[in-house]
């Protein structure tokens, strides 16, 4: 699965896009009725990074325990998916992407 965050015109937008078949594409949405429904994208700089779907599947079986998720990206680190719980804390989750090995560097040596 591939995420991304980019910004399209004026605003930020959050891509998901996986090999087989879908693509999800999140945009802000500050205005919308109910402030817990709003969708915020906050970007520093764009990244673009692959993770194994199967455990980001997995993060979502925590999804019931809160009202908001937050998915950070980084380049330089691992994405954290976090959902707050009440005023008990949080839950997280670490998942390093997937790291694609240069041709070279798989080839034998002779």
């Amino acid at each position: 699965m591939l995420a991304a965050v980019t910004k399209r015109r004026l605003w930020p937008r959050l891509l998901f896009r996986c090999k087989l078949s879908a693509n999800i594409v999140c945009r802000q949405n500050t205005t919308v009725d109910k402030p817990e429904e709003a969708t915020a994208i906050e970007m520093n700089e764009p990244v673009s990074l692959t993770f194994a779907l199967r455990y980001m599947n997995s993060f979502t079986k925590a999804t019931p325990l809160s009202n908001t998720v937050t998915i950070s990206l980084s380049s330089d680190l691992p994405v954290v998916v976090e959902y707050k719980i009440a005023e008990m804390g949080y839950v997280r989750f670490y998942l390093a992407p997937k790291i694609e090995e240069d041709e070279d560097e798989t080839k034998p040596q002779a």
